[in-house]
């Protein structure tokens, strides 16, 4: 199931390089590959969005928490960035080992 979001991630980081990271990160060792923003992105941070969208956010637009949990096994933290009350409207998957982080939402 998660084999094509991994092969893309994995893509990502060896073809794309990061953002700059923003002033407020916590960690300055975190790659940002998107910073949040749309527009020229490369296609392959848009694929890795895309994908991030379809596994960790219900059609409903509710976390799908089955696999939120799933892609943590595999070293993968997935939470939201931004929410009201209706839930989240912007959420971060980032890679444990590399701090490789895209935004989605």
């Amino acid at each position: 199931m998660f084999e094509k979001f991994i092969e893309k991630w994995t893509e990502m980081e060896s073809t794309v390089k990061p953002s700059v990271c923003r002033d407020d990160a916590e960690d300055d060792n975190l790659q940002v590959f998107n910073g949040g923003y749309q527009g020229d992105l490369p296609e392959i941070v848009t694929e890795v969005e895309n994908l991030c969208l379809d596994l960790f956010i219900d059609e409903d637009g509710t976390p799908n928490y089955e696999n939120i949990r799933e892609i943590r096994k595999i070293g993968f933290k997935v939470y939201p960035t931004e929410y009201d009350s209706f839930g989240w409207l912007i959420a971060a998957c980032e890679k444990v080992d590399s701090k490789s982080i895209v935004y989605f939402g």
